[in-house]
């Protein structure tokens, strides 16, 4: 993930795709796994949501993107201290 002032972010994720559906988790830095909710594969385009809690706050963050061949890129959206935020994002497939 990229963020606006150039800072990238590196994470993982495992996913799951059983036809229409995804399911699977988010690794955040620090280990620990945040499962995905309403995850979808549609004519290419994925979309999932990941919730966590920050600063005593519920945080929903939707990642849409699209695959090209191993590769998956969109844009993260959130809302983070109140200011809604929109980043890129790519995921490549581990082999």
């Amino acid at each position: 993930m990229s963020l606006q002032d150039g800072t990238t972010i590196e994470r993982s994720a495992k996913l799951k795709q059983e036809g229409a559906k995804l399911t699977g988790v988010t690794i955040g830095r620090d280990g620990s796994e945040r499962a995905i909710e309403e995850g979808k594969v549609q004519d290419g385009e994925v979309s999932f949501q990941v919730t966590f809690e920050r600063d005593g706050n519920k945080v929903t963050v939707t990642y849409r993107g699209k695959m090209e061949g191993d590769t998956l890129k969109g844009k993260i959206e959130g809302n983070w201290g109140g200011e809604a935020r929109t980043v890129d994002w790519a995921a490549a497939r581990s082999k």
